[in-house]
């Protein structure tokens, strides 16, 4: 009754971090890792479609302007989702911290609790045996006069709430099967223990060098404008390294909702929107004569030069 009781509290404990994280991963929150990802994703192939796009045309000449923004914008935005879904900090909407939960939690990481969280059986063989008692066997349509089966064979319907219930549970077993060391072959055993590798693998990819280059420049140049002596850091990154760094977590995103929570992972990349290519091609401002954009410029710069006159900066002091 004390190893029940214990089990129960333990299955409990997991549906709770389950829970928790298939909800960080793929909920309705804004914050849902899923919906920073979508976000991610849209920037990660909109870039690569125009560099692309550029290769195919031989790399013809552009609004270095339009350029310039495009490119830094992408870099910085990637970069800042980049250390936001690897924050280590518990409580945050990120991988890191989901894998972090995982790792302070992993005695309840067994099949006889993460496979049996929602009472599923540990022996999947009545299932399937209820299953096949469920089948109701057809004569074949003869109204050809002929049966269009071979003499012998009986084709059956199996119930479709028995064979569902006997498909999700050995899913379930099957996806924890390729988390455990024991080789497939070996028989299933409630006690079974996820491999630590597992964890490490996870904990190793989000804290890759890649996503260490990026990391360390979000930390003191984007989010923060750090003064302390920068010349031991590591390098700066690299757009390979944001490609990297993204693929590394749409991996990781795919693997934890998937073989780890059993749960429906979903597509990567959002509905196509390639007709939006159109309009590519469609300058920032229209073609003008160059004392018009002089004209422009010096409205702009006189509103600029306000926001320093004398009046406005000394509203800080005690006496103007």
């Amino acid at each position: 009754m004390r190893n029940e009781h214990k089990l129960k509290r333990r299955r409990q404990m997991y549906c709770l971090i389950r829970k928790n994280a298939v909800d960080a991963l793929g909920g309705e929150h804004p914050n849902a890792v899923w919906n920073q990802m979508a976000h991610m994703i849209i920037d990660e192939v909109w870039f690569k479609a125009v560099v692309n796009i550029q290769k195919r045309a031989g790399w013809p000449n552009l609004n270095i302007h339009l350029w310039d923004a495009f490119k830094t914008g992408y870099g910085i935005k990637q970069s800042l989702a980049i250390r936001r879904l690897t924050d280590p900090k518990d409580g945050t909407a990120s991988l890191m911290a989901i894998v972090n939960k995982l790792i302070s939690n992993k005695p309840l990481l067994t099949r006889e609790v993460m496979v049996g969280y929602d009472e599923t059986p540990m022996d999947v063989g009545p299932l399937f045996q209820a299953m096949a008692n469920s089948v109701k066997y057809e004569n074949g349509d003869q109204s050809d006069g002929e049966d269009q089966y071979p003499e012998g064979v009986r084709v059956g319907t199996a119930d479709p709430v028995a064979t569902q219930w006997w498909s999700d549970a050995d899913l379930a077993h099957a996806a924890f099967d390729r988390l455990r060391n024991a080789p497939l072959s070996e028989p299933r055993l409630p006690t079974d223990p996820i491999s630590g590798e597992v964890l490490d693998r996870l904990k190793t990819a989000l804290t890759s060098d890649a996503i260490g280059r990026v990391r360390y420049q979000c930390d003191k140049y984007l989010a923060h404008a750090d003064l302390s002596d920068l010349s031991k850091g590591p390098a700066s990154p690299t757009f390979n390294d944001i490609h990297d760094s993204v693929a590394t977590l749409v991996a990781v995103k795919q693997f934890l909702l998937g073989d780890f929570f059993n749960h429906s992972g979903g597509s990567v990349v959002p509905t196509f929107q390639g007709h939006r290519f159109e309009n590519l091609s469609v300058p920032l401002v229209p073609p003008m004569p160059v004392a018009n954009y002089r004209e422009v410029w010096d409205e702009v710069e006189e509103e600029v030069e306000a926001w320093g006159d004398v009046d406005q900066s000394r509203r800080f002091g005690i006496h103007s």
